[in-house]
Formats: C-alpha cells, structure tokens, sequence
C-alpha cells in the first residue's frame, strides 16, 4: 500500500506545477486510485508525469496510473 507521505508529496507536487490547491477531497480521490501502487511506481508515476505531461491542466488519476502502465519512460 502506497505510503500517505510519499504520495502527499507527489500530489502536492503536481498541485504546485499545475497551481491547484491540494484540498482534502482531491487528496482522498487521487489516494483511492493511487493506494495500491507501490511506493517507487508513484513516485515514477509522478516524474513521468512531470517530464511527459504537456497540458497545462492538472492529470487525472487514470494519467498516474497509466505513466508506468504505459510505459511512458520508452517514449
């Protein structure tokens, strides 16, 4: 199960880069889609994200879990 800090981190990360506020309920959304992953797929999930990523919208939390489902590092 996906450890609360390392994925507060991340998304508070992405709310950052994308200027949106990490509020409880995105945070509960974001974690039950996210809680399963292991800790170091998140947070490669997040800097494929980060480096891949070029909308300037905030990613959905299918968009996460499909950075290593995807294989976006190949891209």
């Amino acid at each position: 199960m996906l450890n609360k800090t390392i994925f507060n981190d991340g998304i508070e990360m992405l709310c950052e880069i994308y200027q949106r506020e990490p509020s409880k309920l995105l945070l509960k959304a974001y974690y039950l889609v996210c809680k399963n992953m292991i800790d170091q797929d998140f947070e490669k999930s997040i800097r494929l994200v980060l480096e891949k990523r070029i909308y300037n919208t905030f990613p959905m939390p299918a968009e996460i879990l499909q950075a290593i489902a995807a294989n976006w590092e190949n891209e």
